[in-house]
């Protein structure tokens, strides 16, 4: 870049929008980001439901992980939610 020179940078609007955790994927629902309360299907539509994004203490024994999820996936994701301030126990 040569001094005055100049660009434009775009960010687009976040959806709001949460997925299941899913470890191998690239889309972002690889980072655990919350902890949904309740079974919420959005298979066919968006639904609205009830989380925790951040401030919160969890039980371990009552979180649902993914199938097949490996030791470091999950150690991952319990540092990710931490980082959030939510305390998985």
């Amino acid at each position: 870049m040569v001094a005055g020179d100049g660009f434009t940078i775009t960010v687009g609007a976040g959806t709001k929008k949460y997925k299941k955790l899913d470890p191998a994927a690239g889309d972002g629902s690889q980072d655990a980001a919350a902890i949904l309360f309740g079974d919420v299907d959005a298979t066919t539509a968006d639904q609205k439901a009830v989380l925790t994004v951040r401030e919160s203490e969890v039980a371990d024994f009552e979180l649902v992980w993914p199938v097949g999820i490996s030791a470091p996936a999950k150690a991952a994701a319990i540092a990710a939610l931490e980082a959030k301030g939510i305390t998985v126990r």
